[in-house]
């Protein structure tokens, strides 16, 4: 199946996840299997770093709406059996719409003018071991204003998905973090959960 997809240029596709977290089948950039933790909203990608079709396909995680993927892959089992006579199949729900394009546009405004230089301040302190307690405080304390942005007239940051889910990534599995990607496509994280991430108040 997949040898079939590269020979005809299919290098990046997205796969199903657990729902309730877990290990994959596909394996990290670190060789081990990609580890989903429960919660997490980010879809993963599954990819090759070079054009060779008998390279290695690693798995990432990637916020969900960046266009990476350059193919689909389907895969199909065998029929499993219909519910005894009186039960029905549970099937999860679809996900949800997008948002529209406005408020994207608006959300990632906001993300670029005020999250990513305090996010930015924030890591770099981190790096450095300096003190980014007062840091801390007044970016918690700017979360919780209300603000607009474009189109959105009043929205609450610190429960907005308009942070990055950490500074560096979450794990070695991980390079989706603000150190890689700084674009505020990347930002598709609550706040609160970035600030807790790194015990920072709330």
């Amino acid at each position: 199946m997949l040898g079939y997809a590269r020979e005809r240029g299919v290098h990046a596709f997205w796969s199903e996840k657990p729902v309730e977290g877990g290990l994959m089948v596909w394996t990290g950039l670190d060789g081990q299997r990609l580890n989903v933790i429960a919660g997490d909203r980010r879809c993963v990608l599954v990819s090759t770093v070079d054009t060779d079709i008998h390279g290695h396909m690693y798995a990432e995680l990637h916020p969900c709406h960046m266009r990476l993927a350059d193919g689909v892959v389907c895969e199909s089992d065998d029929a499993f059996p219909p519910p005894p006579p009186g039960d029905t199949l549970n099937y999860l729900p679809p996900p949800p719409p997008p948002p529209p394009l406005a408020v994207t546009a608006s959300l990632q405004w906001y993300t670029r003018n005020t999250i990513i230089p305090r996010t930015s301040a924030i890591c770099l302190a981190g790096m450095v071991d300096s003190d980014i307690a007062k840091l801390c405080i007044a970016f918690a304390t700017e979360l919780a204003k209300p603000a607009k942005s474009g189109t959105v007239s009043t929205f609450m940051p610190m429960c907005q998905d308009v942070c990055f889910h950490s500074c560096s990534g979450a794990s070695d599995q991980d390079r989706d973090g603000f150190e890689d990607c700084r674009d505020p496509s990347c930002a598709d994280t609550p706040c609160a959960a970035f600030l807790l991430m790194y015990n920072l108040p709330t």
